[in-house]
């Protein structure tokens, strides 16, 4: 991982210094540290394609990999919490966000034909989730590595890496399901945090929403579209 040195010419950040202060006491670092040098991570990436970005995967993963296990043994008191707390998916937030696609990959579609990031089969169809899609879309191609002929990853790969097998992307229940063929406990918590977005997420617009019945029927909507769900579309609308 690449972090900033200070200089008379450039002085050094609150940022990164956080940063190189944490990387001195590692086995001592706390949640709040890691969380320093993953945000500072996210903010030199290059973009996408970006060299750098490819190279530092494994050193995100890493920090990622021991945040999580921070907030699994933070959180065994209450199984319901699971990992699920907040500073873990704010940090799920943050990579939803980032650019990290590397070149050269593709997804995988369930008959074994190749699928570009830009695939209408990898959406819902909901056009207020369209963002949150392409997000995740980003964040699971950057973690695509190396497959054969059949699909499967080659070599020795990271623990992280996937062979980008996407079976089927929906909406069920007033929530975004994104299903794979082949996963990873990243890949996991990272398509869980976006269907937990998409239940605040108006499937319709993109505004802030809640799941509502609606004729009988499960929908994310923000309180302009459940009005349209009840009364039909308003002049305006039509």
């Amino acid at each position: 991982m690449h972090t900033p040195t200070s200089s008379a010419e450039s002085p050094e950040d609150p940022l990164a210094r956080s940063a190189r202060q944490a990387a001195h006491s590692r086995p001592q670092e706390s949640p709040e540290d890691l969380l320093v040098r993953i945000r500072l991570w996210v903010r030199e990436t290059g973009g996408p394609g970006s060299e750098d970005a490819i190279d530092d995967l494994d050193d995100l993963a890493d920090l990622v990999g021991r945040l999580r296990t921070e907030a699994l043994l933070r959180s065994q008191a209450n199984s319901q919490m699971g990992h699920k707390i907040a500073w873990y998916r704010d940090t799920l937030s943050g990579l939803l966000s980032a650019e990290l696609a590397p070149k050269g990959r593709v997804f995988i579609s369930p008959n074994g034909t190749p699928l570009p990031p830009d695939s209408e089969f990898l959406h819902s169809g909901c056009p207020g989730w369209r963002g949150l899609e392409n997000r995740l879309i980003a964040a699971l191609y950057a973690l695509i590595g190396p497959t054969d002929e059949y699909g499967q990853l080659t070599g020795s790969q990271p623990a992280w890496r996937w062979s980008g097998a996407v079976t089927q992307v929906k909406e069920k229940c007033g929530s975004l399901r994104f299903y794979v063929g082949s996963s990873n406990w990243l890949v996991d918590d990272l398509i869980e945090q976006a269907e937990q977005e998409s239940l605040k997420t108006c499937q319709e617009c993109g505004k802030p929403g809640e799941p509502r019945s609606e004729s009988g029927w499960i929908t994310t909507l923000c309180d302009e579209h459940t009005d349209q769900a009840r009364n039909g579309p308003t002049k305006e609308a039509k």
